[in-house]
């Protein structure tokens, strides 16, 4: 017997017999006479072929004569069908969130191409409504989202928006088959920029691309530790108090309150000795409460009085002021130092004990300001005065003739105060210290702080922080903000480069407030924007910390846990743990390593190889290192890798495992 000429008699699995033409190629397999059987298979060749005359129509066919053992022999033919085969284009769909700017695939993926190769894809619309695509002649396809536009701009977490093209895939011998390509266009959270307090925190982020920061930081105690003081707080109760407000609504007397609660805690952890006294003033002088020997058993007495205060009346620098000084005068027998804190909204509009000075409807007149300046100069002969102002109701060129404190070196000077009493002119002369104005309560809050010589630390505590869906940055303790400068705008103080050490998060505002918006707050947007851009220079060297729990969840994140025993789980996406080999001091873990993705990432260093001393054990997968803090110190830091497979080295870990950015 053959087939096509070919004898397939002795044609078997391991020795078959093959037959190529230009359609395709068969191979014969076995042959059995007692049957008349042949076996075989037929590949076709995978070009394309002319079905013009109907999908049928193309056949390959082989000629088989068979011959008995009389020589006789009959002739047929093996015909192989060759049908054409359509390209099956299969309905396509991908998503993107709001905040994404392109997603790619290959619409060829998911569809069924047939034998007739090669295909090509033609797109339809490539100009959507929200976005446009590009699509190439191999399927693979790049959607760009228009970010700009305004539905989706508006769109809120939970809310989507689609967007559908169409597509055509032809084949080589023109066979076509069409379907589209839906775009998803999900919503999210706006990204967040969320800073905790120094207490523990639980703070979750969003579906944007947030910003999360365990503690504030900062600092505290405004007088210096282990003196002992005698402090009077002066606060101005007057109408106008109430009236005047800040630009988020908030009345002075509010933020007054909030911040002399603030300095009620600072007193009642100072570690000298303090005797205090609250005076309220409007049209008189009251002493609300005086506590000998302030600690924190006793601190409510005077917490109690600051949260009693209302406004009203006119407003009496004279009274309050001869009423502090024989306050200071009863207690100088102790030798402590005197300290006076006077926060007012206006200048002085009566004078005396009974509230009935010479008053122009209120407004600051002659009588009023020479008794004002006369009780300040015995005030101020017993203490230093420390005088705030708001914006509002009071200028600094008036309020400086009430404080006899300096900035930066500068000597008290004699200055004119001049004031206008109807067609005449009265000129005042006096000793003019440093005041300041303040509109907010994070002014209010500096200007106290102001008055120390010496500033503490807060101390901060663990939190756990939640990344969403977003790339995130987190980080579980502070912000190092020391090398941030900017120029109080009302104030006219500077804050230069290392004169405002440890000042944390409230630093990151009042730099972004003062040289980005001229004096506006600093919005969330702008705040985790800086540290998206800057969170290199932003990592704290700090050896103390909590001993925070920091979640990335979806997306590619980057976690800081800083000082502390840090417990760092990155979650999907490709993540950074960052770390500071020569700072902080802890023993961290990582929950969820994933090899090839995520990187351990040393901020300090400027090569892996400064880690070859480091120790690795890989039956624990700990990666063992000893920092040098800033203060000296050495502490031995550890990092645990879980996830990580068993049989790395140091050599391996370092290399593949480990990034600089020094």
């Amino acid at each position: 017997m053959t087939v096509a000429g070919k004898d397939v008699t002795a044609a078997t699995v391991g020795s078959p017999v093959t037959v190529t033409t230009k359609l395709g190629t068969l191979v014969i397999t076995g042959y059995n006479a007692a049957k008349g059987e042949v076996s075989y298979r037929y590949t076709e060749n995978g070009k394309a072929k002319d079905h013009s005359a109907g999908d049928d129509s193309v056949k390959d066919s082989f000629v088989v004569v068979v011959r008995d053992k009389a020589g006789n022999t009959a002739m047929d033919s093996l015909d192989i069908q060759i049908t054409d085969t359509a390209p099956v284009a299969v309905n396509d769909a991908n998503s993107i969130a709001e905040s994404g700017t392109d997603v790619s695939g290959n619409v060829l993926d998911n569809d069924t191409l047939g034998a007739d190769s090669p295909v090509s894809v033609v797109a339809g619309n490539t100009v959507g409504q929200y976005g446009s695509l590009t699509l190439d002649a191999n399927g693979k396809y790049t959607y760009t989202l228009n970010t700009g536009n305004a539905a989706v701009k508006a769109l809120n977490s939970g809310e989507s928006l689609q967007e559908t093209f169409t597509y055509t895939v032809t084949d080589a011998d023109g066979d076509k088959s069409a379907a589209t390509l839906t775009i998803n266009i999900n919503g999210q959270d706006s990204d967040k920029a969320i800073i905790g307090n120094n207490d523990s925190n639980n703070i979750r982020g969003g579906t944007g691309n947030d910003v999360l920061i365990g503690d504030t930081g900062g600092y505290e105690i405004i007088i210096k530790p282990g003196h002992d003081y005698n402090v009077a707080v002066i606060l101005d109760t007057s109408n106008s108090m109430a009236q005047y407000r800040t630009d988020k609504g908030e009345s002075y007397i509010e933020i007054a309150r909030k911040s002399l609660l603030k300095l009620a805690k600072d007193f009642a952890n100072h570690d000298g000795k303090l005797n205090v006294t609250f005076f309220a003033f409007g049209t008189t002088a009251t002493q609300k409460v005086t506590i000998s020997q302030l600690t924190e058993a006793n601190v409510d007495k005077l917490v109690n009085a600051i949260y009693g205060v209302k406004a009203s009346g006119l407003t009496n620098y004279d009274d309050v002021f001869r009423d502090a000084t024989s306050w200071f005068k009863g207690v100088s027998g102790n030798g402590y130092k005197n300290v006076t804190y006077f926060l007012t909204d206006g200048e002085p509009t009566t004078h005396g004990n009974t509230g009935f000075g010479n008053v122009y409807k209120g407004y600051v007149n002659q009588g009023s300001v020479t008794e004002a300046l006369k009780s300040f100069k015995g005030l101020s002969a017993v203490s230093d005065v420390h005088a705030v102002g708001f914006s509002k109701g009071i200028q600094k060129n008036m309020l400086n003739f009430f404080d006899n404190t300096v900035a930066q070196g500068n000597k008290v000077t004699e200055q004119d105060l001049s004031l206008h009493k109807h067609s005449g002119r009265v000129i005042y002369q006096g000793a003019a210290g440093e005041s300041q104005v303040v509109s907010t309560p994070e002014e209010l809050d500096a200007a106290l702080e102001s008055g120390t010589t010496e500033r503490v630390v807060n101390k901060i505590s663990g939190d756990t922080l939640r990344g969403g869906d977003g790339d995130d940055v987190i980080f579980g303790d502070s912000l190092n903000t020391d090398y941030l400068s900017w120029t109080n705008g009302i104030t006219g103080i500077q804050y230069t480069e290392g004169t405002h050490d440890g000042m944390g998060a409230r630093a990151l505002t009042e730099y972004i407030k003062w040289t980005e918006n001229g004096g506006g707050d600093a919005t969330e947007q702008q705040i985790g924007d800086y540290v998206r851009k800057n969170w290199t220079e932003l990592l704290d060297d700090r050896i103390d910390g909590g001993n925070d729990t920091l979640i990335g969840g979806s997306g590619n994140d980057i976690l800081f846990g800083g000082a502390g025993n840090d417990t760092l789980t990155g979650g999907v996406g490709a993540d950074k743990f960052v770390f500071l080999a020569n700072g902080n001091s802890g023993r961290d873990v990582i929950t969820d390593f994933q090899a090839g993705k995520d990187k351990v990432v040393f901020a300090d260093l400027v090569s892996p190889q400064q880690l070859e001393n480091a120790v690795w054990d890989d039956a624990n997968h700990v990666l063992s290192f000893t920092g040098v803090a800033k203060d000296g110190q050495t502490y031995q830091n550890s990092i645990t890798f879980q996830g990580l497979s068993a049989g790395e080295t140091l050599e391996s870990v370092l290399q593949n495992h480990i990034e600089t950015l020094g």
